[in-house]
Formats: C-alpha cells, sequence, structure tokens
C-alpha cells in the first residue's frame, strides 16, 4: 500500500529515521485543541508563511520502555518565511490516567504533500506502523489491528452507540496478545545471541 509521498508502509518503516524531522512546539493562544490546519490557517493570516502538510508521529502505546508502535497522525505545521516549521496546535494525551493537554518541546514530523485537507470535518485515520524492520510480523499484524480499532471507535463516536465497544475491546485484547508474542519472541533471540 502506497501512502506516504509514494513511500510503501515498509519503506517508512525502514527509513523513519531519515523521514521524519524534529520540530519545534510552540502553540499560540488562539490554537484549538486537534485543528491544526484551521491554526495554522489562521497564522499564516496573521503572520505569512505557508502551512506544511504531512504526518505527527507520537507514541502508539503507553509502554515503559522504548517504543514498539508508532501512531502517524494526518497533521500540518507552520513554516515561517525562510525558516524551521513549527508545531503550532496543542494535543491531548492520557496522562497519569486522566486527559491532559499534551506541551511536548518538540514533535516528530514528515512532510508529505499528497497529505491535503479535504474535509476538515472527517479528518484521514491515524495509521499504525511498527517503530523498527518487523521480523517476526507480529507488531505489523498488531498495528493493522490498531488501525481497525481507530477506526471502531470512531464509527462509535459518529453513531453515538455502545454497539462497538465489544469489538473494541476484544481487537484492543488481541493486539496486547501480539505486541506480548513479539517481546517475547524477541527476548528468545536476545537470549539464543548470549549462548
Amino acid at each position: 500500500m502506497q501512502l506516504f509521498n509514494g513511500l510503501t508502509i515498509d519503506e517508512v518503516i525502514e527509513r523513519q529515521s531519515i523521514l521524519f524531522e524534529r520540530l519545534y512546539v510552540a502553540t499560540e493562544t488562539y490554537s484549538l485543541l486537534y485543528n491544526c490546519y484551521v491554526n495554522c490557517i489562521r497564522k499564516k493570516e496573521r503572520d505569512g508563511g505557508e502551512i506544511v502538510v504531512g504526518w505527527r508521529r507520537d507514541r502508539a502505546t503507553n509502554v515503559d520502555g522504548p517504543e514498539i508502535m508508532w501512531m502517524l497522525t494526518h497533521h500540518a505545521v507552520w513554516k515561517p518565511e525562510g525558516g524551521q516549521a513549527i508545531d503550532i496546535t496543542p494535543q491531548r494525551k492520557l496522562i497519569n490516567g486522566k486527559m491532559e493537554i499534551e506541551r511536548p518541546n518538540y514533535v516528530d514530523f514528515m512532510p508529505d504533500t499528497s497529505a491535503t485537507f479535504v474535509d476538515l470535518e472527517n479528518p484521514r485515520s491515524p495509521v499504525h506502523i511498527p517503530s523498527a524492520p518487523d521480523a517476526f510480523g507480529y507488531l505489523k499484524e498488531a498495528c493493522n489491528l490498531m488501525d481497525k480499532r481507530h477506526a471502531l471507535a470512531r464509527a462509535a463516536d459518529l453513531e453515538q452507540t455502545t454497539k462497538y465497544n465489544a469489538e473494541i475491546g476484544r481487537v484492543g485484547d488481541e493486539v496486547g496478545r501480539l505486541v506480548n508474542a513479539h517481546m517475547k519472541r524477541l527476548q528468545q533471540e536476545i537470549n539464543q545471541q548470549k549462548h
């Protein structure tokens, strides 16, 4: 499947260390939560510059240690004339068991001219990818399920019903099983290399 500037997901996984730029975050007082494109339009009208569209890379899991999956979210940032792009949009994240506004110093962003904002009411769904090449295949399967889980949660929000909750829970359990299988297999590989 080709999504990102003509690259396949596997190519993005392999090249992510060079594809993503680390951008400074400086939210504006008028910036609306999760409204990156609208915020960038306001910023451009006020200060000039340009809007850069692409994908923001965030942790997909709440595990301690190195991240094993990333969530790529369709995103826009503002770039001043002749300067470095910055992210001006606040985000919310689950922190200590509750949703709070996140104030990171930086974000990882991959420009993608094909990631246009066509319908502001129905943004693109995020895409989940393994954080590194997936030798065992568990993480790719888990990422596909995370994409499915997000689509189910979005459908539940739109319909404002709970009919999707059981399926969302089942998918979440399966993701957990796959991540655990990956970690177990990885530990086996490490143990074999030691002996």
